[in-house]
């Protein structure tokens, strides 16, 4: 019963039961909760293996003459052995309990109500390691299209609590099932990428996506890209100041493969910025000619220029176009 507690618990926290896994993402979990379940799952070790005042089981399911055993019983907690084992782990438990609020203490500053790795202040780095440079080259393209971070837990008021992760949507299973396995498999846990609708309807999938581990290096980034609406208390992705500095070649080219298309209508590839203001997309053009574009008209770069197009709804949407005399290089740079 213990054992079995203390797997819905370990699954209900961690959503998983791998423990390289588990491993990986419990110095940022509660460390109140990790005690329980460790105390849940030792007491159904202890019973399993007939512990002193847990072996009253023990008898019943031997063969032989129950007095015998009785007997048995009686006689092994006298056994010096037995007391040498006892108190080993008892004295390996007290030495895990004090590692564990030494822990605690030196980083009590650094963690929120649950436990969690959180920033002290908005000038102090997070604990926690950073993200490798070419992951966060990637995470930046990603995030001009169909990735987002978002926070599991808020408050009544709508702030974050605890640290970030990062989802991705996409319509394409080989594409995401390579960014999941490879790209961000560092930050992400061996949870499957999920489907939908799911495969027990029967109906075809349509859409597939993944999320990461909840890190406090992606919290730093959420700040850099949302802000909160008072009113609806949702976080509104926005496109930061500082693109020009932290746009990449990789990240480029994670962006274009994620939110490009081909235009047959006039032989040019066009990036769907639909949900970003018209500051946002001219940012993003004086960034990409900035960059990439060292054409000076003349066709030889990246030449990206504002295009509008209005949706079958009459509504009006704002979209990057690049110039048509270098389709060549724009298809090979894909």
């Amino acid at each position: 019963m213990f054992l079995s507690l203390g797997f819905f618990a370990m699954f209900f926290l961690f959503g998983t039961l791998d423990f390289d896994t588990i491993f990986s993402i419990a110095p940022y979990m509660n460390t109140t909760s990790i005690t329980i379940i460790s105390l849940l799952l030792l007491v159904g070790a202890m019973a399993k293996s007939s512990q002193i005042f847990l072996h009253n089981w023990l008898p019943g399911s031997m063969e032989g003459k129950f007095y015998n055993f009785n007997f048995l019983i009686l006689i092994k907690p006298f056994n010096t052995l037995y007391f040498k084992k006892i108190f080993i782990n008892f004295l390996l438990f007290l030495i895990d309990l004090k590692f564990a609020s030494a822990i605690k203490s030196y980083s009590s500053k650094a963690r929120d109500s649950k436990g969690r790795f959180v920033s002290a202040s908005p000038d102090t780095q997070p604990v926690g390691e950073p993200l490798p440079t070419e992951l966060k080259e990637a995470l930046i393209g990603d995030l001009l299209g169909d990735g987002h971070l978002w926070f599991t837990h808020k408050d009544k008021t709508g702030n974050p609590k605890g640290n970030a992760l990062y989802a991705m949507t996409l319509k394409d299973y080989n594409y995401i099932y390579y960014l999941w396995s490879k790209v961000y498999a560092p930050i992400c846990t061996k949870i499957p990428i999920r489907a939908w609708p799911k495969h027990e309807t029967g109906k075809t999938p349509s859409q597939y996506s993944f999320s990461t581990k909840s890190l406090p290096s992606l919290k730093e980034i959420h700040k850099e890209w949302y802000v909160l609406n008072p009113e609806t208390k949702i976080f509104v992705k926005f496109v930061p100041l500082n693109i020009r500095d932290i746009l990449t070649a990789k990240g480029k080219a994670h962006w274009l493969v994620g939110d490009a298309y081909w235009n047959s209508l006039d032989n040019t590839i066009w990036i769907c910025t639909d949900n970003f203001t018209l500051q946002e997309v001219e940012l993003l053009i004086n960034t990409l000619n900035s960059n990439f574009g060292f054409g000076f008209g003349f066709g030889f770069g990246l030449e990206a220029s504002l295009r509008r197009r209005v949706r079958p709804n009459k509504v009006v949407c704002l979209r990057i176009r690049f110039n048509s005399k270098v389709n060549n290089i724009t298809k090979l740079r894909i």
